[in-house]
């Protein structure tokens, strides 16, 4: 009780998993641990929490299971959230939410393969495809799939053009990987796709700060044109001070003197 009116709850349910020293009382102990962790607890809390149910060692129902399996995804064990989603699976087919949290611990635990196999299966959740696949599309290139990865990019920017929120990353990767590839005008254009389709988007600042530096080796007043343009458009973002910084080298590039004297 100690524990528990001062925020312990995971010292707590410790406290009574020593003192729990048959079935009938660990079973009661580990529904308690579930009905916590399947709320919204602290992340610490949560793991201590969750650290006490692994060590009860009690056979758990598979909504039991899949409860435990998501709150490690969140704030727990990313090795035992695989398991307990892959036991679940063999059980039966996982929503979609469970099947992309399923995919996200893969991909935590350093599974990346398997992980990308697991966000293709994501389906009937309009909110979730689109982001997992980009999520796919990031776990092919960590698997060392960089060919796959470049493709997905390009599928996700392509299919799921209407949401920003997978459309705009899935191009400033994409650009990213072209300027690796040495396919500068192939990432100018991705990041200038990315600019015009998602101004809103929170990598849009980025973006521009990113073409502006490949058009200078191009034409510097067309690089400074960039960098303004970002400050104007995105002036609290922290991109805009290196925009304002660059935009005075290269309007001095330019023998623009005054302009560059004012940034």
């Amino acid at each position: 009780r100690v524990y528990r009116d001062v925020g312990a709850v995971g010292s707590a349910f410790r406290v009574e998993a020593l003192a729990a020293r048959d079935s009938a009382a660990k079973s009661a102990l580990a529904r308690r641990i579930l009905v916590y962790v399947g709320g919204k607890p602290n992340a610490a809390e949560a793991r201590q929490s969750l650290d006490v149910l692994a060590q009860l060692g009690v056979t758990l129902t598979r909504e039991e299971t899949l409860v435990a399996a998501r709150a490690e995804a969140d704030n727990g064990s990313a090795s035992r959230a695989v398991d307990g989603f892959a036991r679940a699976a063999v059980a039966g087919a996982l929503s979609a939410r469970d099947q992309y949290l399923y995919a996200g611990a893969l991909a935590t635990a350093g599974r990346s393969a398997e992980a990308a196999r697991q966000y293709a299966r994501v389906a009937g959740d309009a909110g979730l495809v689109p982001r997992a696949a980009y999520q796919r599309a990031r776990a092919l290139l960590q698997a060392g799939d960089g060919s796959g990865a470049r493709a997905a990019l390009r599928a996700t920017a392509a299919t799921h053009a209407k949401v920003s929120t997978a459309a705009a990353p899935a191009l400033l990767l994409l650009a990213d990987l072209q300027v690796d590839d040495g396919d500068i005008s192939g990432a100018a254009r991705s990041l200038a796709q990315l600019g015009r389709l998602y101004p809103n988007a929170s990598q849009a600042p980025l973006a521009r700060f990113r073409a502006g530096l490949i058009a200078w080796e191009r034409s510097a007043t067309a690089a400074a044109a960039m960098f303004d343009t970002l400050v104007t458009r995105y002036p609290r973002n922290e991109e805009a001070i290196a925009a304002k910084y660059w935009a005075g080298r290269a309007y001095a590039r330019a023998g623009r003197n005054t302009d560059a004297e004012r940034r």
